[in-house]
């Protein structure tokens, strides 16, 4: 059972990109080990074989979908204040790389439209949307780069998740929570296949075993072990099946499954 390493970004193929397989996938959080939700951090992570990325979703003031971790610009860039209260043009205006490394100074906060197209068709983006307010302008940044089968929208707003599917069931959703026992699982992963959904990331790694990550995958839905820098749930979560494991560390993550599915 291989996991996906790409050598280059042109190399990733639909079956490289599927959510459900028996391929173990590395999702690198906020992007990865560049300068956070960036499209040079993004690319760099690409570069370096992962496929998968984990990215937040805020808004500016004048309603522009952008990516960003903090609900403010201060840890990342060189500005200060909330998200919320700056427009676009004022947030094109920050450098978003020269705190990480000086490489990268003037890489800029992207918005979800622009981030879509930098990455292409070789990585599939996970857009938690930290703001419910945030899906329109998401939805059509998808609708807008084609990215129906290679972006995926995650909140935990059940109300949310049912207007996406109405609107286009091509939308691809996810969401999170509390893996449920062996009492409630059927009745859960039956309302999140009604809601359309096709990942679930559980919010713990140690509730997480084989029996039930089987229960979801038998109605197509993905399981993703949530963000975790820690060895030891890695292993856990790749013994139990997960098709995937959000983390800061995914070069280590990486070797860590290459030598799980050697034993």
């Amino acid at each position: 059972m291989p996991v996906l390493l790409l050598g280059a970004l042109s190399c990733a193929s639909p079956a490289d990109l599927r959510l459900r397989t028996d391929e173990p996938r590395v999702i690198a959080h906020r992007g990865g080990t560049g300068p956070d939700g960036t499209i040079a951090g993004c690319l760099r992570t690409m570069a370096d074989g992962v496929a998968f990325l984990e990215l937040d979703v805020r808004l500016t003031r004048d309603g522009h979908a952008v990516i960003l971790h903090d609900p403010t610009v201060d840890r990342t860039t060189d500005g200060k204040g909330a998200i919320e209260s700056l427009t676009l043009a004022e947030v094109k205006r920050l450098d978003a790389g020269a705190k990480f490394a000086p490489a990268y100074a003037g890489e800029r906060i992207p918005t979800v439209l622009e981030l879509l197209r930098a990455v292409g068709l070789s990585a599939v983006v996970l857009l938690e949307l930290k703001i419910p307010q945030a899906a329109d302008p998401v939805l059509g940044a998808i609708q807008t780069a084609g990215a129906f089968d290679r972006a995926v929208v995650r909140t935990t707003d059940k109300g949310l998740l049912r207007k996406i599917r109405d609107r286009d069931p091509r939308f691809l959703t996810g969401t999170m929570g509390a893996m449920p026992d062996f009492g409630q699982v059927d009745e859960v992963v039956k309302e999140l296949k009604t809601l359309g959904v096709r990942s679930f990331t559980p919010q713990t790694g140690r509730s997480v075993i084989r029996p039930l990550v089987d229960r979801f995958h038998a109605e197509g839905i993905a399981v993703w072990g949530t963000n975790t820098n820690d060895e030891a749930q890695w292993r856990r979560l790749l013994e139990a099946g997960v098709d995937g494991i959000i983390t800061d560390r995914p070069a280590q993550l990486s070797a860590t499954i290459l030598t799980t599915l050697k034993r």
